[in-house]
């Protein structure tokens, strides 16, 4: 297609949605440095004039002109035995590129506000001639990403194949280096492009598509099902060759035949110039942050929606009346209500519950609410909580009220925590978030202290919830089994599910509660091998709290393979924009049951495949799929896991982790589990060596001490031991900075539970100031924090008092918390060896 025939279609694309550029070798063409001509052909003679010539016999040179220019490279490096002689070459080359002033339509680049650049070429012209125009650009030329602590406004140029500017990264030109950049998967910057290539709409300008790497990824997406590319990408190209005009078709792109020039001269005609507000609104969706009045554009006529099959809730199920309105909302209304009165710039309401409870619809409803009364309604469904760009929004915004509703939101307490800190000028943020019941309780000690509530919601179905999902389904004319069915009679049956999740197993397969293993074994046994594979990684992603199982990874590792809308795997797998799921988690205990010596090399090759997006501190989605499945008590007591098979998962992916400090902390974990203290000791010191102002860590070695002190024979042997432990525990609970005091109730239980059980254990009779230091701590807990750990320490605690005779150093009154313990026999001192809850949180 004609430039001019695809004006249209490229103005939309580009004043509708902000895509990512991608720049090869034809996009340099025209602009200026050591090279006199940017084409590859030239290039080729470059090097071969200067470092093949005269370095072999004259038998060859024929030979070697037909190289291509990767095989040349590969030639160059095997002449001199190493890459320092054709690096200096290309770098004296290409260092210092800028625009040929005698035509400098380059410098339009910056005429169109690009949040993403991506280029495999290594020249700086991109950076001269944001410099030039006086634009902000931030460069990522490393192999790990850096962090931008500059502005959301600004341009992040990828260089995939190396940079001038960052000649000790090397460059990728032969075809070993990109051999060796395939199979190894470490490059950051090429990770984030394989994410952004089934996310984001791509421009590629001068690109030929037939680099290795970018090939390879190009494949993978091209075999992926529609149901998981929400994306565009166009390519322009001058005279395209009949090698590009195919893979442009296998792709579903839009080839444009135009060179750099035009479509840059088309880009400045547009004139596009965002203001404050629409900059704002740029960054915030490419943080994965939408408002819901541009989710409403995307909304489809007519609708049909499949949430009683099990599908994801989502908008449109809201605004076309398919949701049914629990009872419990008017008390979940009731409670926001009481919560905004406070007066907060900042509110956080917490859904939580178990799967299939309905947490995502009652959320999405009261959004949905808030949204008729004013509310600016937002939705994040990113990879990193972005809480710069969501303020830059807010402040920029004609509204005063907004809602944020966060999904699976457990994995970003810690970042919503960050939130009540920041200034939005008098305006109110609502965050909205729902999780899973396990990861809520262990986490939310981060939101507790702010203005905060959580909200529990029950999986059972009442007999009002029974007549209310009867009336939808009714006017909705999707009775499914119960078509034949009198209006009593349904009402009877639904109740009788008892739970949302029976329900909804019963409306995807019909009533046949008594043959749910048949059914099993009829739809699994369809399967391929790999399918099954598929489903048993769908199934531990479920049996380890992980909301979704990525899109990405899935493209990555099944694209050209599994078809998500064949039949035979759509009706046990669902998918989104975001990832899939096991549409009934009914099944998931029988996969894995059924699976289970597989578990072991599906979890090793999973972890290896998601290492390369993992890098220390980054609190993304893929650093929670890392944590959530390296969880020693996922492996263990979920998985039901033996500790040998447990530490075989952990040493095989020991290269890809050793630079990350949870892992280290989780291997600690599992060896001090086994009795292994010196061991444990060894990698939780691994852990502080890459984090060692880490509160969590250093809970851990001092609780190492304490425990293995608890499990020594000889009482001098102990002692010194235990010693160590609890000056290491009493310095944590003792410091006043702010995460130490927000975490000191998971140190107070272990102190007072491994004291007791010392005491206990040789017949010690403490002092009365180590009493009196105890009794204190167990006071300092604020009544937010009071938890079962602690109140079992409180039992403890008291128990012990009265065994030795000290009831008196408490504080007794009407208002104790120990007065309820007084005068009972029915119970005992219970120092079981538990989970950590501290240590074995995310």
């Amino acid at each position: 297609m004609k430039l001019s025939e695809a004006k249209d279609i490229l103005k939309e694309y580009l004043l509708d949605t902000v895509p990512i550029l991608f720049l090869g070798a034809g996009f340099s063409i025209g602009a200026q440095n050591g090279m006199s001509s940017m084409d590859g052909k030239s290039l080729k003679e470059y090097i071969f004039d200067n470092l093949v010539k005269g370095k072999i016999g004259e038998e060859y040179y024929r030979e070697i002109r037909e190289y291509d220019l990767r095989k040349l490279c590969d030639q160059v490096n095997f002449i001199y035995k190493r890459k320092n002689e054709l690096e200096d070459l290309l770098t004296n080359c290409y260092k210092g590129t800028k625009p040929n002033y005698n035509n400098p339509f380059h410098l339009k680049l910056t005429s169109y506000p690009w949040k993403k650049i991506y280029t495999v070429n290594i020249d700086d012209l991109v950076e001269s001639i944001y410099k030039e125009n006086n634009v902000d650009l931030f460069v990522q030329n490393e192999n790990k990403l850096k962090k931008d602590n500059n502005s959301n406004d600004s341009t992040v140029l990828y260089k995939l194949h190396g940079c001038v500017n960052n000649r000790k990264e090397g460059y990728i030109f032969s075809q070993a280096d990109y051999t060796e950049l395939i199979t190894k998967k470490l490059d950051a910057k090429l990770n984030s492009f394989t994410v952004d290539i089934v996310q984001n709409n791509i421009i590629f300008i001068g690109v030929s598509l037939d680099e290795p790497d970018i090939e390879y990824y190009l494949s993978i997406y091209s075999g992926a099902g529609y149901k998981l590319k929400n994306n565009k990408i166009v390519i322009i190209d001058k005279k395209p060759n009949l090698n590009l005009i195919r893979k442009t078709e296998e792709l579903g792109a839009l080839l444009i035949e135009a060179s750099a020039e035009e479509f840059l001269n088309f880009v400045q005609e547009l004139n596009y110039n965002p203001d404050k507000l629409e900059k704002a609104t740029i960054s915030m969706n490419y943080s994965g942050i939408y408002r819901l009045t541009d989710i409403e554009k995307t909304y489809k006529k007519p609708y049909e929606s499949r949430l009683y099959l099990g599908d994801y809730c989502n908008w449109q199920d809201v605004a076309d009346n398919w949701l049914f309105i629990r009872s419990i909302i008017e008390k979940a209304k009731d409670n926001i209500n009481t919560l905004m009165q406070q007066n907060e710039e900042v509110s956080c309401f917490s859904i939580y519950g178990k799967i299939y409870s309905g947490k995502t619809c009652l959320a999405k409803q009261l959004a949905y609410d808030l949204g008729k009364q004013g509310y600016d309604v937002l939705e994040y469904r990113g990879k990193t909580l972005n809480k710069n760009c969501l303020k830059d929004y807010i402040l920029a915004s004609p509204y005063n009220k907004f809602v944020l509703l966060i999904d699976g939101a457990s994995y970003y307490y810690q970042e919503i925590e960050k939130l009540f800190e920041y200034s939005f000028e008098g305006k109110n943020l609502l965050i909205l978030t729902v999780s899973r019941e396990y990861y809520h309780k262990k986490r939310k000690y981060y939101l507790e202290g702010n203005n905060y509530m959580d909200f529990e919601i029950p999986d059972k179905i009442t007999r009002e919830d029974a007549e209310r999902i009867n009336d939808v389904l009714e006017i909705k004319s999707y009775l499914s089994y119960m078509g034949s069915m009198e209006k009593e009679q349904r009402i009877k049956d639904i109740y009788g599910r008892k739970s949302i999740v029976n329900f909804i197993f019963a409306m995807t397969y019909g009533n046949i509660n008594k043959n749910v293993e048949n059914t099993y074994n009829k739809m699994y046994n369809k399967l391929t091998d790999i399918e099954k594979k598929l489903l048993i990684e769908l199934a531990i992603f479920d049996f380890a709290d992980i909301d979704y199982y990525p899109k990405e990874l899935f493209i990555e590792r099944y694209g050209k393979i599994i078809n998500v809308e064949d039949m035979k795997i759509v009706d046990l797998v669902r998918s989104d924009g975001n990832g899939l799921m096991v549409r009934n988690f009914i099944f998931n205990k029988k996969i894995i049951r059924n699976n289970k010596q597989r578990i072991e090399k599906i979890m090793i090759e999973i972890l290896k495949n998601v290492s390369r997006y993992v890098s220390e501190r980054a609190n993304d989605m893929w650093y929670i799929i890392f944590q959530c499945l390296l969880k020693e008590d996922v492996l263990e007591k979920r998985l039901h896991l033996k500790h040998d098979v447990i530490r075989k998962i952990f040493l095989s992916v020991k290269e890809e982790y050793k630079e990350v400090s949870y892992y280290w902390l989780q291997l600690g974990i599992m060896e001090q589990k086994a009795g292994d203290y010196s061991a444990a000791y060894n990698y939780l010191l691994n852990s502080a060596r890459i984090r060692p102002q880490s509160y969590k860590i250093q809970h851990a070695i001092a609780r190492n001490y304490m425990i293995h002190a608890n499990n020594i024979e000889v009482k001098e042997q102990a002692l010194s031991i235990f010693i160590k432990g609890e000056e290491k525990m009493m310095k944590l609970i003792d410091s006043d900075e702010y995460g130490k005091i927000k975490a000191r109730p998971y140190s107070v239980n272990c102190f007072i539970t491994e004291k007791i059980k010392f005491y206990e254990k040789f017949g010690i009779v403490p002092s009365d100031k180590e009493l009196i230091y105890m009794r204190d701590i167990l006071d300092s807990i604020d009544h937010y924090n009071i938890d079962t750990y602690i109140k079992r320490s409180m039992k403890n605690f008291f128990l012990f008092l009265q065994k030795i005779g000290k009831l008196e150093i408490l504080h007794m009154d009407f208002n104790s918390p120990y007065l309820k313990y007084v005068g009972r026999k029915d119970i005992n001192i219970d120092l079981r060896y538990n989970n950590d809850p501290f240590t074995e949180t995310i």
